[in-house]
């Protein structure tokens, strides 16, 4: 009543009483502002840490236990009503009215209503006192107290605290819903564009797959079963990880799929849910066959419950992604000091150059190949290469002649490498 007739009503918007004492709002609002580095740190680390969450999930439920028990309180208050309007319906006026019976009203009913609206009571408590502290009293009396020690109101300290608890509380749950907010929008841009990559990343090794295939067809039967196994071992294992990969993070399983044999790939995917079950355990089998084909099929039929779709074939891309093929071919091998693996290099690139197909093989295929390229070849460049070759399986038998193949090797490396790089399609010279 004194402040009432002593200030105005500017001067008392600008004032607040706290207990016994007279604050400015200005020095309230800087005590608040010392504690905003402790309100952020707090709001992330409570999202990071998952409290949040988990509070958001306790508030839902309390929210949904309230209306069970509203629902409930309906039922009771209509089915009341019913009974006393049956009640007063069955009951005569006057002397003459006929004899009625009316169902007494049980005492558990009675009963049963106020237990309803205790809980409903209980439910109402626990809802207030559910709420998440993102900062403590303790942090913020540690945040103001410099402060107040500054202008000689350790008084002040306990009221202080107790006033800008509540509000610095209130303004972290803020921070962290926003936090939360931008933490899942973020989550799920990204998740966006993994999914997004990987099918890019998917269609362009499935692509390889089937030009590999079709290179593949070009050489004798029992050449081609090798290529197949080891196309299947190889580069068709790498897409079923990125797979397996993928619907694991989904998952949230810590699996990597490359440490795992086809044995326990199957397992792994047989404790997957229904729809990614069935699919992936016919891709994982694939990887043991002996064709393609198989393979294709049952991978497309995997990426369908990953919402991810195989493009349609394009013949003008194939031509251009078989010529950066063989450039890449090209440029490894003019890098290649390995005796060994330029022949392997060198062998692919004419293989595309004289086929317009790639060829995806190991070092071991490298003779068949060579068989098989002879017939674009002229007779000094087969000599070249079977010579060339020849050294190669000498170094690596590991006989007495193995310095002396080193040797002979470098000296002929730098022709490989041109006969490769110059190399025309023999079979329009011819």
């Amino acid at each position: 009543m004194i402040l009432n007739a002593a200030l105005t009503n500017q001067q008392r918007q600008q004032i607040l009483v706290i207990e016994s004492y007279v604050i400015s709002k200005a020095f309230v609002e800087k005590l608040a502002d010392s504690c905003d580095e402790l309100v952020k740190a707090n709001a992330k680390a409570t999202v990071e840490s998952g409290k949040y969450q988990e509070y958001q999930i306790s508030l839902h439920s309390s929210h949904l236990r309230s209306q069970k028990s509203d629902d409930a309180d309906d039922k009771v208050d209509k089915r009341e009503e019913r009974r006393k309007k049956a009640a007063s319906g069955k009951s005569g006026g006057g002397t003459q009215g006929r004899e009625t019976k009316t169902r007494s009203t049980k005492k558990f009913n009675r009963g049963g209503n106020k237990n309803i609206a205790e809980t409903d009571d209980d439910d109402d408590v626990q809802v207030k006192k559910m709420v998440l502290e993102v900062v403590a009293a303790d942090e913020v009396r540690d945040s103001i107290q410099p402060l107040l020690e500054e202008e000689s109101l350790d008084d002040l300290l306990e009221p202080l605290t107790a006033h800008l608890f509540p509000k610095l509380n209130e303004k972290g749950l803020e921070a962290a819903a926003s936090i939360y907010v931008a933490t899942v929008a973020d989550r799920t841009a990204n998740r966006r564009q993994t999914h997004n990559e990987l099918q890019n990343k998917l269609n362009a090794l499935i692509g390889d797959v089937r030009l590999f295939e079709k290179g593949t067809k070009l050489l004798p039967q029992d050449v081609q079963t090798q290529l197949v196994k080891y196309l299947l071992k190889s580069l068709c294992t790498d897409i079923v990880n990125e797979v397996l990969n993928y619907i694991a993070a989904e998952q949230n399983l810590g699996t990597k799929a490359e440490t795992l044999n086809n044995d326990q790939k199957l397992k792994f995917v047989n404790e997957l849910p229904s729809e990614f079950k069935t699919p992936l355990v016919q891709l994982v089998k694939s990887l043991s066959g002996q064709s393609i084909d198989d393979f294709m099929t049952t991978v497309e039929e995997a990426l369908i419950p990953c919402s991810m779709i195989l493009k349609k074939i394009d013949k003008k891309k194939d031509r251009t992604v078989v010529l950066n093929h063989k450039h890449q071919l090209l440029e490894q091998l003019n890098k290649c000091e390995d005796v060994a693996l330029a022949l392997h290099l060198a062998t692919l690139a004419i293989f595309t150059t004289a086929t317009h197909c790639m060829l995806h093989a190991s070092g071991r295929h490298v003779t068949a190949i060579l068989a098989f390229l002879k017939q674009y070849l002229t007779e000094e460049q087969a000599n070249e290469l079977t010579s060339y070759h020849d050294f190669v399986t000498l170094m690596l038998s590991g006989g007495s002649e193995v310095e002396n193949a080193k040797e002979k090797l470098k000296e002929k490396l730098p022709v490989i490498k041109s006969i490769a790089n110059e190399f025309k399609k023999a079979g329009s010279e011819k």
